[in-house]
């Protein structure tokens, strides 16, 4: 997946690492979302 060929620049490796935790962070907190409403509606469902 990844070509080891490039030669990379601390910049290069920042922007890249930022820009997916920005993306796993979404997908947590998405993710966070949807449990939480599962969770409550669960909840409602027993109680």
């Amino acid at each position: 997946m990844f070509n080891l060929n490039i030669h990379y620049d601390s910049n290069s490796i920042r922007k890249y690492v930022v820009h997916n935790s920005h993306i796993l962070y979404c997908i947590h907190v998405l993710t966070y979302m949807q449990w939480e409403n599962v969770i409550n509606s669960y909840l409602r469902m027993v109680l």
